[in-house]
Order: structure tokens, then C-alpha cells, then sequence
């Protein structure tokens, strides 16, 4: 009985039906990576946020602002594409698809902003009196229907967002929810430094 068990068994590890000792110390590996990925790409998301008085401050100020928000979504990409590649549940893929293209969309709209931001920088230092005109006036207006735009789309899709976040979380094992606690809690604090932004 011994060796039709072992031929059977060497048949299904070839198939990959069963896994093999090396492909489980794979997935074993991956499952640790998956977490604090999830805690850093977490921790860019939740800083996705629009200042309440950012009409109040200077172009160059907002065009900062933009430009942070945008490398913060370009981190959570970036981390959004190694946890799909990470990945083997179809729904759970699907729904690490889905929040990307919500990040995507993040990111287009931080993009445009800060261009838009960028060209109110570049009157005003053509005009040093302060901008003014049609030509201001016109993209002040687009940087304000832009940003309405923005924070519109930001209460509609955090609470999904959110369920679906806390839906994973959950699902970690009681190993695997601390690593995601310390990446979150830890690239928090880097996500806010100054520094995160100096070679932008």
C-alpha cells in the first residue's frame, strides 16, 4: 500500500493537485508578505486626504498637497500590484482589481490637480502683482470643480473601501494581524515626514 500511496502522491505534486514541501514554504512566505503590504498600502490610503483650508493657502502650498497625495497613491499601487501578484483566491483578486482601479482614479485626479496648481504657480510668477485675468480665473475654476470632484469621490467610495479592509483584516491569523499592525503603524510615521516627499 505504501508505494501506490507514494507514486499517487508524487503524481498529484507533479499536477500541482498536492503541493509540494518547497511550494508550501512558498505560500508559507507569501502569506508573511501579505500583510504588511496590506498594512503599508493601508496606511498611504487612509492619507489620501483633502485639507479642509486648502483654497486658503498659496498655489505652490496646494500644488505640494497634490503632489503628496499623488505619490501617496502611487505607493498604494505599487503595493496593490504585489498583493495581487501574491494572491490565489479568485475573489479576493477581484476585489484587490477593484480597489485598484478606485486608486487609479485617485491618482488621475491628484495628477490633474497638481497640474493644474502648477499652471497657477507659473502665472503668478509671470504676473508678481498677484494673478489675475481670464486666463487665472479660468484655471482657478477648474482647480475648484476638479477638487469638489475629488472629495465627492472620496465620501462615496470610503466606506466600501473601509468594509472591504476590514473584511481582510479580519481574516489574518493571529501571527500575521501584528505584522500588519506594525507596517501600518510604521510607515505611518514615514508617510507623514517631511522626508517623504523631499526627492519628489
Amino acid at each position: 500500500m505504501k508505494q501506490p500511496d507514494h507514486f499517487f502522491r508524487r503524481v498529484g505534486q507533479t499536477l500541482g493537485i498536492i503541493p509540494t514541501p518547497q511550494t508550501a514554504a512558498v505560500d508559507h512566505l507569501i502569506k508573511r508578505n501579505l500583510s504588511p503590504t496590506m498594512g503599508r498600502r493601508d496606511a498611504a490610503v487612509d492619507r489620501v486626504r483633502i485639507p479642509e483650508d486648502i483654497f486658503s493657502r498659496p498655489a505652490a502650498e496646494r500644488r505640494e498637497t497634490y503632489r503628496r497625495l499623488e505619490m501617496l497613491l502611487e505607493s498604494a499601487r505599487n503595493d496593490t500590484a504585489a498583493i495581487l501578484r501574491m494572491l490565489s483566491s479568485p475573489d479576493t483578486r477581484r476585489r484587490e482589481a477593484r480597489l485598484d482601479t478606485v486608486l487609479a482614479i485617485y491618482q488621475q485626479m491628484a495628477a490633474a490637480l497638481y497640474a493644474v496648481a502648477d499652471t497657477q504657480v507659473l502665472l503668478t510668477e509671470s504676473r508678481p502683482e498677484g494673478c489675475s485675468g481670464d486666463t487665472a480665473g479660468s484655471v482657478s475654476r477648474c482647480e475648484s470643480m476638479l477638487l469638489n470632484e475629488f472629495r465627492e469621490l472620496l465620501d462615496a467610495t470610503r466606506p466600501p473601501v473601509d468594509r472591504y479592509r476590514e473584511y481582510t483584516t479580519k481574516s489574518f491569523s493571529p501571527e500575521n494581524l501584528p505584522r500588519y499592525r506594525k507596517a501600518y503603524s510604521e510607515n505611518g510615521f514615514l508617510f507623514d515626514s517631511p522626508g517623504f516627499t523631499a526627492g519628489a
